[in-house]
């Protein structure tokens, strides 16, 4: 069959999309093999509003992966789920200096990153350091930046002596790794030698770490215990940029609204 026959069964050439009124057929020039002419061929393109939704569908597809993505991340690097409400838009004191700050490190990230800058968040229980820090991953894996919330006691915990070095060192590939309520942990030598280890590595890697202790600056330089000492100087090398909270405990005022809301819905008052 020729390229003419051919053309002649194909769809209405004159169709236009009803949407944008562009014409759905565009003309190209070939050559019939058969007889050697030269003839003009309708063939189908896409109008601009056909693009327009194929761009559309590509984006929404686009950020469905990436929400999966932050959703999968945001779930290994925050195992607690009650951690993945700490947020900035949450914080009762946006105005301290504590709060700017935390929001800062995260707003200058690249230049956090460039200089190893850490972040040391200390205070009294219950003043805010574990909610800081968790604000600070939550709003990193919100910008697809992987990082980890942990404790040196979960580590004990879910790292078996075997397998050490390697989930250590997956751990420091991370961009970001807080080490929170460090000081908490058992006092033994394995504890405090995976303390150093761990803090060591990032130090020596010059990558960011946050870390949050009830302890104060002082109390981590006066401290008489050498292995302790070691640990607490190498947190001070490796967090220049540092926050002291201070106040009564957040804990027991949400534990007294708590209450008294319980008492209220138990007996409906």
């Amino acid at each position: 069959m020729k390229i003419k026959e051919i053309v002649r069964g194909m769809v209405d050439q004159t169709e236009t999309c009803p949407e944008c009124g562009e014409a759905r057929f565009k003309e190209i020039g070939v050559c019939d093999d058969i007889t050697g002419e030269s003839i003009n061929l309708q063939v189908r393109v896409a109008c601009e509003c056909e693009i327009e939704k194929a761009k559309a569908e590509e984006e929404r597809f686009n950020r469905m992966q990436e929400e999966r993505r932050i959703r999968r991340m945001r779930q290994r690097c925050l195992p607690d789920d009650r951690l993945h409400a700490f947020t900035f838009d949450k914080d009762d004191a946006p105005d301290t200096q504590a709060s700017k700050t935390c929001r800062k490190y995260v707003d200058r990230w690249e230049r956090v990153t460039e200089k190893g800058y850490g972040l040391l968040i200390y205070g009294t229980v219950g003043t805010g350091k574990t909610f800081y820090a968790a604000c600070i991953v939550n709003a990193l894996i919100d910008k697809g930046i992987a990082a980890e919330l942990t404790t040196i006691t979960r580590i004990l915990n879910t790292v078996a002596i075997e397998d050490r070095d390697a989930e250590l060192a997956k751990l420091n590939r991370l961009p970001l790794i807080v080490i929170d309520d460090l000081g908490a942990e058992r006092p033994t030598d394995y504890s405090r030698e995976l303390a150093f280890t761990i803090i060591d590595e990032r130090v020596k890697a010059g990558r960011p770490m946050v870390v949050t202790t009830n302890l104060t600056v002082a109390e981590m330089r006066s401290t008489s215990e050498t292995a302790l000492l070691r640990i607490y100087e190498r947190v001070l090398e490796a967090c220049p940029i540092r926050v002291g909270l201070t106040g009564k405990s957040r804990r027991l005022a949400n534990d007294k609204e708590n209450v008294e809301n319980a008492m209220r819905d138990l007996f409906g008052g």
